[in-house]
């Protein structure tokens, strides 16, 4: 049967919204989590998001399964459009040192390693699509 997701905003960013075209490349990491261990799941994705947005990354969604089967599944993608190394902008502060900065000192390690006893021993497999525009149904 059909598979239905909702993009959740709080786990999600995207730097440039305008931009509607499609990435090239899209790495999904699936998540399948323990029932009562959704928030610190959500709450590790959500805070993440946020770094990514301080450190210039590039976009990601965070999705949740709603029809179609087990409501605690994720999805989280993240779109790029070469495996060239970008020229970014070098940092003063590690990604650990912001969500500490942003979030108070410790949560890092606190949330990590909450997020490590969310998934269910299963509970991660990724995969890899790529778009071949001349195999695509035109998106105008």
């Amino acid at each position: 049967g059909q598979v239905r997701w909702r993009k959740l905003n709080n786990g999600s960013y995207d730097p440039d919204p305008e931009n509607s075209s499609p990435s090239k490349y899209v790495g999904r990491t699936f998540f399948n989590v323990k029932a009562d261990k959704v928030g610190h799941f959500r709450r590790a994705m959500t805070r993440i998001s946020k770094v990514a947005e301080k450190r210039g990354w590039g976009g990601r969604s965070l999705y949740r399964l709603v029809s179609g089967g087990n409501r605690n599944q994720f999805v989280l993608a993240i779109g790029w459009d070469t495996y060239k190394r970008a020229e970014g902008q070098e940092l003063e502060t590690t990604a650990e040192e912001d969500y500490n900065e942003l979030f108070g000192w410790g949560t890092w390690d606190e949330d990590w390693k909450n997020f490590d006893k969310t998934l269910e021993y299963w509970g991660e497999q990724r995969d890899l699509l790529q778009y071949v525009p001349e195999m695509s149904t035109p998106m105008n």
